[in-house]
């Protein structure tokens, strides 16, 4: 039997070597040096193919990403994935200067994002591919991009006045929060790409938006028993989600990213 002296020994030796790993850990530089590792990701995305196949890490699914941003901090996970755009945001902000954004090549993973709708819905969905090929082509969609995905935002950035209607006919609509610079409140008030693209919907087909927040994974059970009429945020249009719900054209063609400490 090891004495009391033996196992404090062995203690404190193995603490020593725990310190010297952490302070000696080779930084992060490519998604392939995440191989082996553990990877959050939202719960109801489309990461964990990309975790496992491609980066040969393992994934693990959290409730929303600002759960696993917290997880990453604590150390429980190596990375958290999500879409490019809002791990670039994230390292855009002084709260995670001790963060740095992974980005996973291109031809690995691009995918474009759309809104939601019931498969009953093919009239709304006409509508609102209508309006989007319209502000693609009069260049409203393009300033958006600029305004939301290309320049630092925070909570302090400001919505445009679209000139959205307050009363009349409403349109229920998912989102789920969290996820800037799609969709995320600030000074009170829902923002982001999203937001102003559904409030522009709203005011050319004079529809009221009634904005219903819920866990990502719960936007496309929500569409598919009609406790909303459309859903958008950072969704990706995948063959999965087409055979459940109705998709539209794409609002926006993004990569994926990994948000790993410094």
């Amino acid at each position: 039997m090891r004495t009391k002296k033996g196992i404090v020994i062995t203690m404190l030796v193995l603490i020593v070597f725990a310190i010297c790993g952490s302070l000696y850990a080779q930084p992060y530089n490519t998604y392939t040096d995440l191989a082996g590792k553990t990877i959050g990701m939202e719960s109801g995305s489309v990461w964990r193919n990309v975790i496992t196949n491609d980066v040969k890490a393992r994934s693990k699914s959290v409730a929303d990403n600002p759960t696993a941003v917290k997880e990453l901090r604590e150390g429980i996970i190596d990375g958290v994935m999500t879409d490019l755009s809002i791990v670039k945001t994230w390292v855009n902000d002084p709260a995670f200067s001790d963060m740095k954004c992974i980005e996973i090549p291109l031809s690995i993973f691009s995918c474009p994002m759309g809104a939601m709708a019931h498969k009953d819905d093919a009239e709304l969905m006409k509508k609102f591919n209508n309006f989007l090929a319209k502000i693609k082509e009069d260049g409203t969609l393009k300033a958006m991009q600029v305004r939301w995905l290309d320049s630092p935002v925070n909570s302090a950035t400001k919505m445009p006045d679209v000139n959205a209607p307050k009363t009349g006919q409403k349109l229920v609509v998912g989102i789920s929060l969290d996820s800037q610079p799609f969709v995320y409140e600030g000074n009170g008030e829902l923002k982001g790409y999203s937001i102003e693209l559904m409030l522009r919907f709203g005011a050319a087909e004079n529809l009221v938006m009634d904005f219903q927040p819920s866990d990502f994974g719960q936007l496309l059970p929500n569409i598919m028993t009609k406790k909303t009429q459309m859903a958008i945020t950072n969704i990706s249009i995948t063959p999965q989600r087409q055979e459940m719900a109705l998709m539209s054209d794409s609002i926006y063609d993004d990569g994926a990213g990994i948000l790993v400490k410094k």
